[in-house]
């Protein structure tokens, strides 16, 4: 009787029909994802491996006295991108501690992931990824007790102030010492 119910529903086909075209989107996101990443990888191998052949083709185009230059500022430039990058690290790790801890004295549930999302976005997304990354923890903690994301919201606010004036500034006083080309980034 209740395999002659189903069958004959519509409900459950159209419902059948929805979570096998769901399936199929995630697979789809998946795969492209997958793709991205060894896209990503493959070009910064290739990067590495082959950039001082790529550096002496580049100079190899231009007059003498502009090489040297060229080569200048394409050392400050690699020196810079990865203080950066070592420094953003740095923020990440420090913001995972610091609301991993604060999510979990708060009694937010998924604390560890949740302070891994919120480091890493707002740490590498510009401008905006500390709103962006606080958006989540605030709906966990809001579906679970309304209360606790008040006090998440209120944490984040403070931490952010205390990470802009206090820390941020101290992780990248390597980045702006001057160059030898008399350049400040």
């Amino acid at each position: 009787e209740l395999q002659r119910t189903v069958s004959e529903s519509g409900e459950f086909r159209g419902r059948a029909t929805d979570f096998a075209g769901g399936l199929v989107d995630l697979g789809g996101a998946i795969v492209f994802a997958l793709f991205d990443i060894f896209t990503i990888a493959l070009f910064t191998f290739y990067l590495v491996a082959e950039g001082p052949k790529f550096r002496r083709t580049i100079c190899s185009l231009l007059p003498p006295r502009r090489q040297k230059t060229v080569l200048e500022i394409w050392d400050i430039g690699t020196a810079k991108t990865g203080g950066y990058i070592v420094s953003r690290v740095i923020l990440v790790i420090i913001a995972f501690i610091v609301h991993w801890l604060a999510f979990e004295m708060l009694d937010v549930r998924f604390a560890i992931v949740l302070a891994i999302w919120v480091g890493l976005v707002s740490q590498f997304v510009p401008v905006v990824g500390t709103y962006v990354a606080a958006v989540l923890p605030v709906l966990i903690a809001l579906a679970d007790r309304p209360i606790s994301a008040v006090w998440v919201v209120l944490f984040m606010v403070v931490w952010q102030q205390i990470e802009n004036y206090l820390i941020s500034p101290l992780s990248l006083i390597h980045l702006s010492e001057p160059t030898s080309l008399g350049m400040i980034s």
